[in-house]
């Protein structure tokens, strides 16, 4: 099973430097979490599900609304970052039962539906998510909603958007 995590679907504002916390590495230097690890996958219109290695500006991403915007530029895209700290949210596609992940950062936005039982679609950061969120992804071309079983942390050996 595929599935995009595109920072467009993921995101309906723009990440300020404000959202951003700062961490210390190993060697005492700073780390900011950043986004999506080169892994997370994503759609693009005429290269299908790319990891985010391989975006470039100029290309289309799949966005909230099911259209394709061009991407104008990066916020951050460090391709030699290691040891970034991601969130991995897990989830069993409702279809076959498989489990979807979707790495991100605990300070980007995503999509959820309301927890106030109101249907409505509202954006958290990805450290706020919770067991049993219900969140917004395309899986196999096809948008749909998966409700979080597991979240858990891991490391991205390199590269980070």
């Amino acid at each position: 099973t595929s599935m995009a995590s595109d920072a467009a679907m993921f995101s309906p504002v723009e990440e300020s430097a404000d959202n951003e916390e700062e961490d210390n590495d190993e060697d005492g230097g700073e780390l900011t979490l950043l986004c999506f690890p080169e892994h997370a996958l994503i759609q693009e219109i005429t290269k299908g599900i790319i990891p985010m290695k391989h975006l470039e500006i100029g290309d289309s991403v799949l966005d909230a609304s099911g259209s394709f915007s061009q991407v104008y530029g990066f916020g951050h895209k460090d391709t030699l970052t290691s040891n970034v700290e991601y969130l991995e949210l897990s989830a069993n596609h409702h279809d076959d039962d498989s489990e979807v992940v979707l790495p991100i950062s605990s300070n980007h936005f995503i999509f959820v539906l309301s927890r106030d039982g109101s249907k409505k679609r509202v954006s958290i950061r990805g450290g706020d998510v919770e067991i049993g969120d219900t969140i917004f992804l395309e899986i196999d071309g096809t948008p749909t909603t998966v409700v979080i079983s597991k979240i858990s942390m891991t490391y991205n050996s390199t590269g980070a958007y």
